[in-house]
């Protein structure tokens, strides 16, 4: 009976704690479910807002991958930068689509096509390029041996020539007694420097005619060095020289410059005086077909942030001077405005292949806002030597850094035959709320401003409203006619004795 009992009484209890456990395991895997279900809720939420967060800080668009950049087009090589309609790449650009305002200007709507603007109607002298020889009287030079490379030497064509190396020759011919017989420091030679047994009866010294030619041939002009350091010496204790036999050959046509346009900002904000210059000289650089370099990234961080300009120049120079794809680099600071984009580059080349920088000045000399330089083997070297002159003068303050720099480079090794200073007007004019605009004053420079970002909104509004009532301003001011000025301008300074000349900036 007991027994009875207990397996009545046992199996009721059995199931009620099957179903006890049962309801034990349900709650847990409600539990799991709903604490997963938040877990990814919350996940979603904090990435989310994470994105969102970094992408306003950086203020980058994330529909890039959306848009179609064609590859052959120069804003395919801008990051982060975008069409600011569609995918059209022929107009403004901006860091952000969905925050850009709407107030960028489409330069290629600026553009007025008229003959005087074109080059072949302003830079090519055809009626001088064809009345000139074909080929020059030979040139037969000595540069004398020096030390180092404190003595240069220089050999030249004309505009509208390139050189052709005939003959070189280092060291002496055999009893030479009339050629380079002064030393460097301008003391004679006595003759047994002259005359030994090495030269008594044949020349001492080598052939480098290949070696001229690979460094000098096709060029305008190209420099000389006779030094031990530049040439292989095998007549010890004998006063030697380099003998250059060379004549200059009529280019085949006028050689069109082409040009670079270099700019550096490593923070952009959306809408800012910043983002709408590059936005401009984007445009325009790709309107006439110039190539163009924005350095974002401030690589350098033991010197101040403005000798990034210098490192871009150089950075630049050096391509230009290894693809030959452009001949000049036009330098913009990043709070300039272009306000007429029909006037070119080509206008302002000078006919001096001496001339290797142009700029302007102001009350405190030397402004490195807008510069126009030459890609040339002398730029690349002057650059390094603005971008290295502080560890030189320890004691030196720069008060104005890469821009004393490049100023006292100028200045203190005497560089007046490769700089010339330009009108401001021309291509760094200053922003001048009381003065009326011009057109043939395309750029202009915010240096100095404390509103900058009002003063470059309300110069455009400014141009833009004068377009509005007179669109016959742009056509007023041609590259023919700024051509004409500039050429005339050059010929005036064209003694390096009368030029304006800089000093030295502390």
């Amino acid at each position: 009976m007991r027994e009875q009992e207990y397996t009545l009484i046992g199996n009721p209890a059995i199931y009620q704690k099957r179903i006890a456990r049962k309801s034990v395991l349900i709650k847990k895997i409600i539990g799991i479910i709903c604490y997963t279900t938040i877990v990814i809720f919350l996940t979603y939420y904090i990435t989310s807002h994470q994105s969102s967060s970094d992408n306003d800080n950086a203020e980058v668009d994330t529909n890039r991958t959306y848009i179609h950049i064609p590859e052959d087009s120069k804003l395919f090589e801008l990051t982060d930068f975008y069409p600011v309609n569609g995918n059209n790449t022929k107009g403004p650009i901006t860091i952000n689509r969905e925050k850009d305002n709407g107030k960028k200007v489409n330069l290629y709507e600026k553009i007025v096509n008229i003959t005087d603007n074109e080059i072949e109607n302003f830079y090519n002298d055809y009626e001088t390029f064809d009345s000139l020889e074909d080929k020059l009287a030979m040139k037969d030079e000595y540069f004398c041996e020096s030390q180092g490379y404190k003595n240069e030497y220089e050999i030249k064509c004309p505009l509208y020539y390139h050189i052709v190396i005939d003959k070189s020759f280092y060291g002496r011919y055999a009893r030479d007694l009339k050629h380079c017989t002064e030393g460097y420091d301008g003391e004679k030679k006595s003759k047994s420097n002259l005359l030994r047994s090495k030269n008594m009866i044949t020349k001492c010294g080598s052939d480098y005619t290949s070696n001229i030619k690979e460094s000098c041939e096709g060029h305008e002009n190209c420099k000389i060095f006779p030094s031990l350091s530049e040439f292989r010496d095998s007549c010890t204790d004998i006063y030697k020289y380099v003998h250059i036999k060379y004549h200059c050959e009529k280019d085949k046509k006028i050689k069109k410059p082409n040009f670079a346009i270099a700019m550096y900002a490593d923070k952009i904000k959306v809408n800012s005086v910043y983002e709408n210059a590059i936005s401009e000289f984007y445009q325009y650089s790709d309107i006439h077909n110039y190539k163009f370099f924005l350095n974002r990234e401030k690589y350098d961080n033991e010197r101040n942030t403005y000798y990034m300009k210098i490192n871009t120049l150089i950075e630049v120079v050096i391509q230009g001077l290894k693809t030959k794809a452009y001949d000049w680099v036009l330098w913009v600071d990043s709070d300039a405005v272009l306000t007429n984009p029909n006037i070119k580059l080509e206008a302002f080349v000078p006919t001096d292949s001496d001339i290797h920088i142009l700029f302007g000045i102001d009350r405190n000399g030397f402004n490195a806002g807008v510069i126009l330089m030459r890609v040339h083997s002398w730029t690349l070297n002057f650059l390094m030597r603005a971008k290295s002159l502080q560890y030189f003068k320890k004691e030196k303050n720069l008060f104005f850094v890469d821009q004393s720099a490049i100023n006292n480079v100028l200045v203190g090794d005497h560089e007046e035959r490769h700089y010339m200073i330009i009108p401001r007007n021309w291509i760094n004019r200053y922003v001048n709320p009381n003065e009326a605009i011009i057109p043939k004053a395309f750029i202009y420079h915010l240096a100095g401003r404390n509103e900058k970002e009002k003063e470059a909104n309300e110069l455009r509004d400014k141009v833009y409203n004068v377009l509005s009532t007179d669109p016959k301003w742009f056509r007023e001011f041609t590259n023919k006619k700024l051509r004409k000025e500039v050429l005339q301008y050059y010929e005036k300074n064209k003694d390096v004795n009368n030029r304006k000349k800089l000093e030295f900036q502390i």
